[in-house]
């Protein structure tokens, strides 16, 4: 199933180029990806059914159903199950699920290789979970504060001021727009104001900051994971 998973990632990459796709007929496209969804209804269906014996959902399909596994593979198939249903309902939506496909990837999760490294990453998550809800709600306030900063000092350009165009900051929501790629080192946008160009540095010193609280929680916390998953016991003693 897994190998079935790469070749159809491999099909939905190659039926994007308009030349690779003029070479094979449509049908023989639909035909792989008919096949390739009812093969992965039965493996959805079937890892459902053996949920109720895995230790690993508590024997209860409902976890499964729940899971981030079992939702990737429902969402794998019923958007192509819609896009073949609905042409027989008689409706005229238009609906392109092939790279819907690509989410069976997450079955390279379950790997015993990638599983080990899951746990890890999830005990990480949970001990530093706390941290990262703080320093997002405070990036987000900071967010908000500088787009709204942003829309009043651009708001009125001055005539003879050779800037961007006053219609960037046109609104607050805009603004977030523009932000949002400013905290993350980028400026789609160079000229600004007086009183903006105060703001602009102010973005670029906070957003540095803000960028580096999380990552430096996420690297001790593996450093600290780590540790206590490979502590040698003699050491304790």
């Amino acid at each position: 199933m897994l190998c079935l998973c790469f070749v159809n990632v491999v099909s939905v990459v190659l039926e994007s180029v308009p030349e690779v796709e003029a070479m094979l007929p449509h049908s023989a496209w639909q035909t792989f990806e008919t096949i390739s969804v009812l093969l992965f209804t039965v493996d959805y269906i079937l890892s459902a059914l053996s949920a109720a014996y895995n230790p690993a959902y508590n024997f209860r399909t409902s976890n499964y159903a729940t899971s981030f596994s079992g939702v990737m593979d429902l969402m794998s198939v019923v958007p192509l199950w819609c896009e073949m249903t609905v042409p027989l309902l008689g409706l005229h939506w238009h609906i392109d699920a092939t790279v819907f496909r690509i989410l069976r990837l997450n079955q390279l999760f379950g790997l015993d290789f990638f599983a080990s490294q899951m746990v890890v990453m999830q005990q990480v998550l949970c001990k530093v979970g706390p941290v990262l809800r703080a320093t997002m709600v405070l990036a987000l306030i900071v967010w908000i504060g500088v787009a709204t900063a942003f829309y009043y000092v651009e708001l009125h350009i001055p005539e003879n001021f050779g800037g961007e165009d006053p219609m960037v900051f046109s609104s607050i929501l805009d603004a977030l727009y523009y932000t949002g790629i400013f905290m993350a080192g980028e400026w789609a946008v160079v000229d600004f104001t007086p009183l903006g160009a105060v703001v602009c540095v102010f973005t670029a010193a906070v957003g540095v900051a803000l960028f580096s609280i999380p990552v430096g929680i996420l690297f001790e916390g593996f450093q600290e994971t780590l540790m206590e998953k490979y502590r040698d016991p003699a050491d304790e003693e």
